[in-house]
C-alpha cells in the first residue's frame, strides 16, 4: 500500500504543515537530507513570519 498526502508546496505550508511533513520524513524518505534540509528551512522561515499561525483569511 502506497501513503499519500496531498501535495503542497513548501512555501505555501503553514508551520503546522511544515512540523507534520518533518515529523513524517524518518518513514517517508529516510535517506533524503536536501529534502529536511529544505523542509527544516521553511520551517524555520514560516515561524519567524504569519505563517506560524496558519493561513490567513
Amino acid at each position: 500500500m502506497t501513503l499519500t498526502w496531498p501535495m503542497k508546496p513548501l512555501g505555501a505550508m503553514t508551520a503546522a504543515e511544515l512540523l507534520a511533513a518533518l515529523e513524517q520524513l524518518d518513514s517517508v524518505a529516510p535517506d533524503d537530507e536536501a529534502l529536511e534540509a529544505a523542509v527544516r528551512a521553511e520551517l524555520m522561515r514560516a515561524m519567524h513570519t504569519d505563517r506560524a499561525v496558519g493561513p490567513q483569511a
